[in-house]
């Protein structure tokens, strides 16, 4: 059924028609042009389309201020009670922690994706009148932004992305990557090395397996005398499937799992997945150092 769905989706894919003068394009722009078809693709299966648009912020605090996720999620109020879009979950990305890289504790990007965005420009200006307002002294703020199709060199995004979790980069590697792909990228204040990880939380965002989804759940359901399955637990809005965590295999949603009072899922295959661990003849929820730890 999902390999149905998804051809369809790619089905119903339109490209925009080619000019006499684009049919004679170099063989750079012939690339490029079969990256953003790709994308086109990847992002259908992943349940994204022309209206959906990534926003991604990072080093926005200090030590004694609210962290970057609660920042973003208030950005993504205001975007809403003005009409500019729908904000989702937002994701937190863990990248590289090194001694060359300066942040304020675990040194994670946060990334949203909005829909029903028609006004890109409006977006941006609001988005970032409001981090300059909320960014902490001594924060060096940067914004990444694309609509999904903005995107022109895919693997070189995501190459980044992972890039990030692994390497000391730079700024001017961060402005030249984002040149070259089709985003939009900006420092607002203090070093600008924020940049680097919106960047990347864009990327990470989506490629669409890393990271875990701010906040925890509560679990409100009541089970009464009957065991908690897997299938009860998709009723919850946030939760689109539930995998086994050490084999990403789905679990089946007969089996029995125990009670949770909350839940925190993780970003695998473009969906909010729960992970669970078999205990014995049950299935369990990770505890939270099991989630940092596998999902980093």
């Amino acid at each position: 059924m999902a390999d149905s769905q998804t051809n369809e989706r790619n089905e119903n894919l339109s490209f925009p028609s080619e000019s006499r003068e684009e049919r004679s394009h170099t063989p750079q722009l012939a690339a490029a042009r079969s990256r953003q078809g790709r994308l086109r693709v990847q992002g259908s299966a992943l349940g994204y389309d022309t209206s959906h648009y990534f926003l991604s912020i990072d080093d926005t605090d200090n030590e004694s201020s609210p962290g970057t996720g609660h920042v973003l999620e208030a950005i993504g109020k205001v975007l809403e009670s003005k009409g500019l879009g729908k904000p989702s979950r937002i994701s937190r990305h863990q990248l590289f922690v090194h001694p060359d890289i300066p942040y304020t504790s675990h040194n994670s990007a946060m990334c949203m994706v909005l829909k029903d965005v028609a006004d890109q420009a409006s977006l941006i200006s609001v988005t970032e009148e409001e981090l300059v307002r909320r960014a902490a002294e001594g924060s060096d703020p940067g914004i990444c932004c694309a609509g999904l199709f903005d995107v022109v060199d895919t693997n070189t995004l995501l190459s980044w992305g992972m890039r990030a979790k692994m390497e000391v980069l730079t700024m001017e590697e961060a402005y030249r990557t984002a040149g070259s792909c089709g985003l939009y990228l900006n420092e607002l204040g203090g070093s600008g090395d924020g940049i680097i990880g919106a960047l990347a939380g864009v990327a990470l965002r989506l490629g669409g397996s890393d990271g875990r989804f701010r906040g925890r759940i509560p679990v409100s359901i009541d089970f009464g005398d009957k065991n908690c399955t897997a299938e009860a637990l998709l009723a919850i809005p946030e939760v689109d499937a539930c995998c086994c965590a050490d084999t990403r295999a789905p679990v089946p949603d007969s089996d029995p799992v125990l009670s949770p009072s909350e839940i925190k899922t993780v970003l695998l295959n473009g969906k909010s997945v729960l992970p669970l661990r078999r205990s014995g003849d049950i299935w369990r929820c990770l505890t939270r150092e099991e989630t940092k730890e596998m999902f980093a």
